[in-house]
């Protein structure tokens, strides 16, 4: 079950690998047993899909692994992931490489 509290990462991607015939499709080949015991997809649309995670506090983690899944899948290179917490707002892409934390407090 998951929280008001829970995280939400966000994924957009310009359009869908020709192999795929929609985002039904894309979340019948991502969701497995792993995914399913962390997140839980509350959106999903031509062009993104939403996940609430389950322990917020593996969110890095948890978007370098879907990261790896949508790229296996052959999601473009312009599809990205992105997700507010309390370090502020994070945004990766799809090959894995951070573009972008701001509001992060530097020591």
């Amino acid at each position: 079950m998951l929280t008001n509290a829970a995280l939400v990462v966000d994924v957009a991607w310009p359009e869908l690998p020709r192999e795929l015939s929609g985002p039904d499709e894309l979340v019948d080949q991502l969701v497995d047993a792993d995914l399913q015991e962390r997140a839980g997809i509350t959106a999903v649309d031509e062009h993104g899909l939403a996940l609430a995670l389950r322990r917020p506090e593996e969110a890095e983690t948890f978007a370098a692994d879907l990261a790896d899944r949508l790229s296996a899948l052959g999601m473009p290179d312009r599809t990205y992931l992105s997700w507010r917490d309390d370090l502020g707002l994070h945004r990766r892409s799809v090959t894995g490489r951070r573009i972008a934390t701001t509001a992060r407090r530097v020591a």
